[in-house]
């Protein structure tokens, strides 16, 4: 998402770069950084093949009658205006056999999901949350490392001494106290190998959290400005930023239910030690309470 240059106020004119007369949607800072997180792929999702950016929700929606995949179809009306469903993958290989959901309007349901995904993304207590428990868990495994390097440093040292001293030692000793002097020391370069990929494996993680951190503020970023910017998206950009927060949406049509599950952007953060906690309840931060789907809403077309 934000790949877009317009969005800095600027244009594009055979390679180059020139300011525009419109007004800069985001700033340049911010441009930046979400490019880390579209490079990087941000918590462990990017931009997947074979997606339709037509469908919002191409991937991530679910039949709350049989828990199967929802996928997409399209159709002609009687005016020959092309139109998009949502309809459960069972439903659509079994017919009412396989699961009795009606098939949903595309336009109508995705209207819903994202009024739900906007409300959500500007709530500023709920960025402040998701960077406060980014910002715990962060110091904890930047501690745990960053000790663990100092005792790895710290035994590198203590072997370099002892194996400096044999090498001092091993010139005037033969025989017997010689050879076991040369094991030594070979004991010693093999343990210095193991430590100095202990001590590279602890850099890539120091490396890795620091960039974990910048992708998650870019991305609370974006959705301090998701409400603001959400219509001058394309298709595929807007498919980008919900699949990016969204994890899941159950659709249950004749009940009137629509649940949405979002990614928790803090939980590479959390506590590896800690000890496993309960299965999420009702009112888990996770998982956004059901709301109801009005009939006329979620009709699909003829």
């Amino acid at each position: 998402i934000l790949r877009n240059v317009t969005y800095l106020g600027k244009v594009e004119f055979n390679g180059e770069l020139y300011e525009g007369e419109h007004e800069a949607i985001v700033s340049e800072e911010l441009f930046a950084r979400v490019q880390s997180v579209l490079t990087s792929k941000a918590c462990g999702r990017g931009r997947r093949r074979g997606r339709n950016p037509e469908y919002l929700l191409q991937g991530i929606a679910w039949c709350g009658l049989c828990d199967k995949r929802i996928t997409t179809t399209a159709g002609r009306g009687r005016n020959k205006e092309i139109y998009r469903y949502y309809v459960c993958s069972n439903r659509g290989r079994k017919g009412r056999d396989g699961c009795d959901h009606p098939r949903l309007g595309a336009e109508e349901l995705e209207q819903l999901v994202v009024s739900r995904v906007k409300a959500r993304c500007t709530d500023p207590l709920l960025r402040e949350e998701i960077v406060a428990r980014m910002e715990v868990g962060r110091v904890e495994a930047m501690a745990a490392i960053t000790l663990e390097r100092e005792r790895i440093v710290a035994d590198e040292a203590k072997l370099h001494a002892e194996g400096r001293k044999l090498m001092d030692a091993i010139g005037s000793e033969t025989g017997t106290q010689g050879k076991l002097l040369a094991e030594r020391i070979g004991e010693i370069e093999a343990r210095l190998d193991v430590l100095t990929t202990e001590r590279c494996s602890l850099d890539a993680q120091l490396r890795g959290l620091q960039n974990a951190t910048e992708q998650v503020r870019a991305t609370v970023n974006i959705l301090e400005v998701f409400d603001a910017v959400w219509d001058e998206f394309e298709a595929a950009e807007k498919q980008d930023l919900v699949h990016l927060v969204v994890k899941r949406v159950v659709v249950n049509e004749p009940e009137g239910k629509l649940d949405l599950e979002f990614h928790d952007l803090a939980a590479p953060f959390e506590p590896l030690a800690t000890e496993p906690e309960d299965e999420p309840d009702d009112d888990s931060p996770a998982v956004a309470p059901s709301a109801p789907v009005s009939a006329p809403a979620m009709e699909a077309r003829p």
